[in-house]
């Protein structure tokens, strides 16, 4: 597939990083939701904006990285 070979991914290792992103934002909907009802309720530290936008940008470098890496 073009778009795992401009990643130089497997599929497996494609579906890894996928998976991972799609479930950290699942959790992360899931506490906002819940925070959006019940705001006296703090989200924890680590599922916050300010730590949100550093794993994001995380993700970034680490998908940027994979496209210049040779195999």
């Amino acid at each position: 597939m073009k778009h795992l070979e401009e990643y130089n991914e497997t599929y497996a290792s494609h579906f890894k990083f996928a998976i991972k992103i799609g479930l950290a934002f699942l959790l992360r909907g899931v506490i906002f939701t819940i925070h959006a009802f019940i705001p006296f309720i703090k989200i924890p530290t680590k599922l916050n904006l300010d730590a949100t936008h550093k794993k994001m940008i995380f993700w970034r470098f680490y998908a940027d990285f994979r496209k210049t890496k040779k195999r």
